[in-house]
């Protein structure tokens, strides 16, 4: 981990948004809470690898958190929707680079927060499921943007309503699967469902992970498997199992060492390197932990680096293909900056205990 210090930053924040603009080779923030009742906020800032950049385009979203953005790669646009401060949102933006644009589609999904948006790169389109709005109602309606307008699909199977849920998209199947959430009567729900554009079909594989919230998932796009780790069964059950879904079954994975039982970590895939890492979240009584993890594909890998961030959870985390460096920023009054990757070349090895031995830092990582 490398932390990275610059003159301007944005301020300390939990449940934000960021995503990376492939096309521009930047990493895109915005929002969140500061934790502070009266303060949402809504600032733009933009990671080039080496500095945060303050963005002041107007007109731009209203202050929020809770909200869902996804990377449209075939439009070469960041998609905001939704998301709450003090009212539930209904709104749509994208951002080019240099501005946000408001769009407004003549139909559009409902105000909401608690959704899950994911990329559908075999059809270009953002696919959005599912959240809740205030008073508690929870949504069960698909919608796919197409970045000129939103189309409610209208399938004749569907999962039912949740929030709290999980999607990743598997590119090499060309869908979406959906995991968990919380459903309609409080229950958490163990279903798994993929789309494929026009169908929602679920999978009712005979072994399947424990009904759950707040778990992460990543897609392993060289070895084309989806990964689940963690999350909780109520308020008070945490989790700490490792699952696979392969397209056709659910594989559980029990490795010697193991990220502890925890919820509202960060996950994203390192594809140079091929591994999924993991770091952060709660293990519930106000716990909050600061441990890095990897997956190989068969075994979990406790890293422990010499500097690393503090514990957190509430934070964001997404992978820089241009730099290849995973980027975090923010979570539970943090507003710093880190970078995790291969600092110099290759890990040389693995220690007894399976932790990776470390060359020496490159002199631009050093400071």
């Amino acid at each position: 981990w490398v932390a990275s210090t610059t003159a301007l930053s944005p301020s300390a924040r939990v449940s934000h948004a960021m995503a990376y603009d492939e096309a521009r080779g930047r990493v895109v923030l915005f929002g969140g809470s500061s934790g502070i009742d009266v303060d949402a906020l809504s600032d733009t800032w933009v990671w080039d690898g080496t500095l945060w950049n303050e963005q002041t385009p107007a007109p731009s979203p209203s202050g929020r958190s809770s909200l869902a953005m996804a990377y449209d790669g075939a439009r070469g646009r960041t998609v905001l929707f939704g998301g709450s401060w003090r009212q539930t949102l209904a709104d749509t933006w994208e951002w080019d680079g240099a501005r946000w644009t408001k769009r407004l589609p003549a139909t559009s999904p409902v105000a909401r927060l608690g959704h899950a948006m994911a990329y559908d790169i075999t059809r270009g389109h953002v696919v959005l499921f599912g959240g809740y709005y205030t008073p508690i109602i929870y949504l069960s309606d698909t919608w796919e943007w197409d970045g000129a307008q939103w189309m409610l699909r209208s399938p004749p199977l569907k999962p039912p309503p949740r929030t709290f849920h999980a999607m990743a998209a598997d590119t090499r199947r060309g869908c979406i699967v959906l995991f968990g959430g919380t459903g309609a009567s409080g229950d958490d729900l163990s279903d798994t469902w993929e789309w494929d554009g026009s169908e929602w079909t679920e999978r009712t594989a005979g072994l399947s992970p424990p009904a759950r919230l707040g778990h992460a998932m990543a897609y392993d796009e060289a070895r084309g498997r989806v990964v689940l780790f963690g999350g909780s069964r109520g308020s008070d059950t945490y989790l700490g199992d490792t699952w696979e879904w392969d397209g056709s079954q659910w594989t559980e994975y029990t490795s010697a060492i193991s990220p502890s039982p925890r919820r509202g970590h960060a996950m994203t895939y390192d594809s140079m390197r091929g591994r999924i890492i993991l770091f952060g979240g709660s293990s519930g009584a106000g716990t909050s932990l600061g441990d890095t993890w990897e997956w190989d594909g068969s075994q979990w890998i406790e890293l422990t680096p010499a500097r690393s961030p503090t514990a957190r959870l509430g934070h964001a985390m997404v992978y820089d293909t241009a730099r290849e460096r995973v980027l975090l920023f923010g979570g539970s009054g943090a507003s710093d900056t880190w970078e995790y990757g291969e600092p110099c070349g290759r890990f040389l090895s693995h220690d007894v205990r399976g932790h990776l031995l470390f060359p020496p830092l490159c002199a631009a990582d050093a400071s």
